[in-house]
């Protein structure tokens, strides 16, 4: 026999429901786990307060476990009567389209043909940037090479002095940069 609509309806959201509090208790589980492994490492040091550490574990165990058991419900709750209004949107141009991609993939400075360096200018000056990083002609401008490999802050300086980079001629960039 075919469940009616109002059945299948009410079916859905008890799975949906049921679905939400075990995606929690699994969540809350294992922070509750963590954080009684923490417990059990810390609670030697109550032997110096001198009370049983077996008991106290006890006692921290079943607060941690209550309180677990707290956070389960509300946020059981909260997800449960958390309400999202759906609207349809309309259909997006292809223009639009492309540039939510290109926003989403967070290369809208970055153009390949002529097509996209004009959506990523279009996107450029929507951000309030003004011009991606293309040319006037809408070529993209060359990346600047290195003379030589970059020397970590940690590293030992190039010019010999046994010294590390940042105590040496990092310094100097720092103060060239600074001023």
């Amino acid at each position: 026999m075919p469940l009616s609509e109002e059945e299948t309806r009410t079916y859905r959201q008890t799975l949906e429901v049921a679905q939400r509090q075990l995606e929690e208790i699994d969540q809350q589980w294992i922070e509750h786990l963590k954080t009684m492994d923490a417990l059990r490492e810390g609670i030697g040091l109550m032997g110096y307060g001198q009370k049983d550490p077996k008991k106290e574990y006890k006692k921290a165990g079943f607060s941690l476990f209550s309180e677990m058991m707290d956070r389960i419900q509300e946020n059981v709750v909260k997800k449960c009567f958390h309400v999202q209004i759906k609207r349809e949107e309309q259909a997006i141009p292809t223009l639009e389209q492309k540039e939510r991609q290109m926003i989403e993939r967070g290369v809208a400075d970055k153009a390949d043909d002529d097509v996209d360096a004009e959506v990523a200018a279009k996107v450029a000056k929507r951000r309030g940037g003004g011009k991606a990083r293309t040319a006037g002609d809408g070529a993209t401008t060359a990346p600047i090479k290195r003379e030589r490999p970059k020397v970590g802050r940690n590293d030992p300086c190039p010019c010999g002095s046994g010294k590390k980079y940042k105590k040496c001629h990092g310094k100097d960039d720092e103060a060239s940069a600074e001023g």
